[in-house]
């Protein structure tokens, strides 16, 4: 299996799989934090995951009109959402952050150029050379949203168990889960993520998935790096079908691929 590694090209695709599953997240916006103290890339997002918060992330060449036009973007947007956030920019030149431009691929698009950061710390939207109000509305996401794509973006392959007290064969469901994550083939390389179906803002997942909110058996989807779902599967599930749900057919928001273990329901 080609796991992919994390670029702003990536996070671009991650960011259109599970835009669709957006919500804001209440609260007011963060006053209390001393940019000042901030020197880096690196010091935004650390103070961002210690305060629980989103960040947005701007990477510049220069201090032009683009840049301008960006910033102001984002600050509109942040003044109007509820979701906590802070804003901070910096040179993409600065030797502290070399590491971390290499990393994301931003020393090969265009800059200025945004990333968006959740308060867990995974990446949901990655912008260059502008940024408009939808995209950025599309970077406010759900819990599970953000649980899925904190596997992903370890490089790991994401079991999502749709269950709760009123699904069953839960521990039949969630057996077959630990089975599969403990196989040879992928051990070290799988993540799992509980969401219950009665949640309202799980609703647009479940939907993706082709399963219905009122989930009566307990499923796993299984979402592989972008972000492609590889395949649902109800109740007790041998771990060999999983397996090879990984060597082809996809689904996303738009619906399954024929193909698509698991999605002929």
């Amino acid at each position: 299996m080609n796991i992919l590694k994390v670029s702003l090209i990536s996070i671009l695709f991650m960011l259109g799989v599970f835009s669709s599953f957006s919500c804001l997240e209440k609260g007011k916006q963060v006053s209390d934090i001393d940019i000042k103290e901030i020197k880096s890339a690196e010091d935004a997002i650390s103070t961002a995951k210690k305060n629980k918060i989103y960040l947005f992330l701007c990477f510049y060449e220069k201090n032009d009109e683009a840049l301008l036009s960006m910033e102001k973007e984002v600050e509109a947007f942040r003044k109007d959402n509820p979701a906590k956030s802070f804003f901070y920019k910096t040179p993409a030149t600065n030797t502290k952050d070399a590491e971390l431009v290499k990393k994301y691929g931003l020393d090969k698009v265009k800059l200025p150029a945004v990333l968006v950061f959740a308060p867990n710390g995974v990446i949901t939207g990655g912008f260059p050379e502008k940024v408009t109000r939808p995209q950025l509305e599309g970077t406010i996401a759900t819990t599970l949203d953000l649980d899925i794509m904190k596997v992903l973006q370890e490089d790991k392959i994401a079991l999502v168990l749709i269950q709760n007290g009123k699904t069953k064969s839960n521990k039949e469901s969630t057996d077959s889960a630990e089975e599969f994550k403990n196989d040879s083939t992928v051990k070290d390389l799988v993540g799992i993520v509980i969401a219950d179906p009665s949640v309202k803002e799980n609703k647009n997942f479940l939907t993706a998935c082709k399963l219905d909110e009122k989930v009566e058996e307990a499923s796993i989807v299984v979402i592989v790096p972008p972000g492609a779902i590889a395949g649902v599967f109800k109740g007790k599930t041998d771990k060999s079908i999983i397996l090879n749900s990984l060597k082809g057919g996809t689904c996303g928001p738009a619906g399954c691929d024929p193909a698509t273990p698991g999605c002929e329901q």
